[in-house]
């Protein structure tokens, strides 16, 4: 089984720390604005494999980095397929300054039980909740999720599916996973909010629409302890 851990570091907006437990059997992928050299130089990785983000990557101009790095996360599986001519089989998103003290093939046997595994977001039940935080900490505008909550309500979503984040996301390559990470993408380019993880359920809900047997599990975050730090 082919299987990456997924990381994007586009204008240098986390700062890298090397993993203290040796995952042998994953690949680890950086996607950054930086040439290969200048990134190992400035964070001192010296195990990623470095894709240098190019502007076909995308399928919009003008992106901002975080709609970017976003984009990177959200497609991974396809992208790592489009761009990098390898189809995984297993990927796991992880934030850029994500530093791994434990066993991934450990914590995916744990956490993974369907096509795709999110973990349930501790403090919010669904993007309403979560829109209401992202404002009190200045994360985005509140136009911008306004905007993005009235366009998800208008096109039938009904909030009742849940609330995940996007930290620990787990994909196998399935047809429901791919489908999912192109809806996602789309609908996240396509919205003002800079936010991946409140189109989430939005896409999901269109997604399972078309795959009626799929399988999105929510597994709890404890289950990242002793792994992530």
């Amino acid at each position: 089984m082919l299987k990456a851990a997924v990381k994007v570091n586009i204008g240098k907006h986390d700062v890298f720390r090397a993993d203290e437990y040796a995952n042998n059997d994953w690949d680890f992928i950086t996607f950054t604005d930086m040439i290969e050299s200048e990134y190992r130089k400035w964070s001192g990785d010296k195990k990623s494999h470095v894709v240098e983000v190019q502007d076909y990557f995308f399928p919009q101009k003008n992106l901002s980095n975080k709609k970017k790095s976003s984009y990177l996360g959200i497609s991974s599986l396809n992208v790592l397929s489009d761009i990098c001519g390898i189809e995984y089989d297993l990927s796991v998103w992880l934030s850029g300054d994500a530093c791994l003290i434990g066993n991934l093939d450990d914590f995916v046997n744990q956490s993974h039980k369907g096509e795709v595994s999110a973990p349930i977001h501790t403090d919010c039940k669904n993007a309403i909740d979560d829109v209401s935080k992202i404002i009190s900490y200045k994360k985005d505008s509140e136009a911008n999720l306004v905007h993005t909550l009235n366009y998800m309500r208008d096109n039938g979503f009904t909030y009742t599916n849940g609330y995940h984040e996007t930290f620990g996301l787990i994909k196998s390559r399935t047809k429901y996973a791919l489908e999912l990470e192109e809806i996602w993408a789309s609908e996240y380019l396509l919205l003002p909010t800079v936010r991946d993880q409140v189109v989430l359920p939005f896409a999901r809900q269109i997604a399972e629409e078309k795959n009626p047997y799929s399988i999105f599990h929510g597994y709890d975050k404890k289950l990242m302890s002793g792994v992530f730090k």
